[in-house]
């Protein structure tokens, strides 16, 4: 795919309202090229807008960046409900594990089992991180809930193998993977565990730019 050439970024911001241009070229200005800045405020300059226009507007956006970064910022809605699910899903799988290595009759569904208890150990650890607000939280548990998709079907995949029993849909596989999705693209979650040091507008602009 080419670049685009600077008549076909031109065209671009022409289409965009002032408040995006100014936001983009004087608040968010590190995450376009240098290019592209200037032909923001080309456009700017193009509609007559006063740099006392552009001041007005620029901390208008950065008040309003910081007013919705305090209203998600914190543990609350689906990230609360989260944090409620998973001690109870740590539990479900330690009984599952143990109920595992009891029944266990070949190595295959023992290995299984471990897996099952290591699981509800690192679902521990998960939860110390999100409650502790710690940056790494995040990451943690995408990989965890990864985990807990793989895990269950894995063993199911293997019970199919070895017994000829057809797998039967996983609700809580189902599930690891809607709050997967939560993880990774939840607002909250961002404005949550955002590291210090990181801006709501680069973090935004990042995610925009990768596809969000």
């Amino acid at each position: 795919m080419r670049a685009p050439s600077s008549d076909d970024l031109a065209e671009l911001y022409r289409a965009w309202p002032t408040e995006r241009l100014v936001r983009s070229a004087f608040v968010d200005a590190e995450q376009y090229s240098q290019q592209g800045v200037e032909l923001m405020i080309a456009e700017l300059d193009a509609r007559g807008v006063t740099r006392e226009e552009r001041e007005t507007i620029a901390a208008g956006s950065v008040d309003q960046e910081r007013q919705e970064e305090r209203r998600l910022t914190g543990v609350g809605g689906f990230l609360l409900l989260f944090l409620v699910i998973l001690p109870v899903n740590v539990l479900v799988t330690i009984a599952a594990g143990l109920g595992g290595l009891l029944d266990a009759d070949t190595a295959l569904a023992w290995g299984f089992a471990l897996c099952q208890l290591g699981l509800a150990c690192y679902g521990c650890v998960v939860f110390t991180l999100l409650v502790r607000l710690r940056p790494q939280a995040p990451a943690h548990a995408r990989a965890w809930l990864g985990a807990a998709v793989l895990v269950p079907v894995g063993s199911a995949a293997a019970r199919w193998l070895t017994t000829g029993v057809a797998p039967t849909p996983s609700m809580p596989a189902l599930g690891a993977a809607l709050w997967y999705a939560y993880f990774l693209w939840s607002r909250r979650v961002v404005a949550t565990y955002r590291p210090p040091g990181t801006s709501a507008g680069h973090e935004e602009s990042r995610r925009a730019h990768a596809g969000d």
